[in-house]
């Protein structure tokens, strides 16, 4: 049995692959492709750049062969990545430049630097990052990578209160250190029985809401109420917050 390997190289758009011509189809049994993928004789067969491990099966007999397929242009980039919402994080690019005639990154088909492989970026909102080159012979291309910005726990809003007359801990307020909130729409706490005993609109978050303290006139501590807050937050969407606090005197 005699088998022979025609190796196509990744170039430019062109996809890389082989084709196994066999002079005596009649007596090949396989072709086997990484130990799993059978391939039919004289077919084209795409593969990604990397090794490969063929093995040519007849009735009496088996070919192996190690082949490579490279590509005229290796790239790799950032792994897609979480970070805190106020993070800064550096995109990387690890390239062989000299074989560009342009390149950079940019977001939304919008450059933010050209010539360069690194840029230092704080997103405020998860973005997705583009790596653009064109090569020298005239193809070009880009390898994408996704930031997702967190922001999850970053907003604190206290759900016990002793108000007690003692100037602490007695004002509801929501903190937000890095500027997430734009305005809280409105909250309102209410009682066991549903009943509405504190309604405020309009406000910003790290204003203290002196007037809270009003609610434990009556009530016998530790006492639970349930409280339902709605916030208007700077990216534009609206979060909804449903809460018991818990006075305590």
């Amino acid at each position: 049995m005699d088998i022979h390997v025609q190796v196509y190289h990744h170039q430019c758009d062109q996809v890389g692959g082989i084709e196994v011509p066999v002079d005596d189809a009649a007596s090949l049994l396989h072709i086997l492709l990484n130990d799993t993928t059978e391939v039919s004789p004289s077919a084209f067969q795409p593969l990604p750049p990397g090794i490969h491990y063929l093995e040519a099966k007849g009735e009496f007999c088996s070919v192996k062969d190690t082949i490579e397929i490279y590509s005229d242009f290796d790239m790799t980039v950032t792994p897609d990545t979480t970070i805190k919402f106020g993070q800064q994080i550096s995109l990387h690019t690890l390239a062989d430049t000299s074989l560009l005639e342009s390149y950079g990154w940019s977001r939304r088909d919008s450059t933010i630097c050209s010539q360069c492989t690194t840029v230092k970026i704080q997103p405020e909102e998860s973005e997705t990052y583009q790596f653009y080159y064109n090569i020298k012979e005239g193809c070009n291309g880009y390898a994408e990578t996704r930031v997702h910005v967190e922001k999850s726990g970053l907003v604190y809003i206290p759900n016990a209160y002793s108000l007690n007359g003692d100037g602490v801990n007695e004002s509801f307020q929501v903190y937000d250190p890095i500027g997430l909130v734009d305005h809280i729409i409105s909250f309102e706490v209410f009682d066991r029985r549903g009943t509405r005993v504190y309604k405020k609109e309009g406000f910003k978050a790290n204003e203290a809401l002196s007037d809270f303290a009003e609610i434990a006139q009556d009530v016998i501590a530790p006492y639970v109420l349930m409280s339902v807050l709605k916030i208007k937050m700077r990216e534009g969407r609206t979060r909804k917050y449903v809460s018991d606090i818990t006075i305590i005197k």
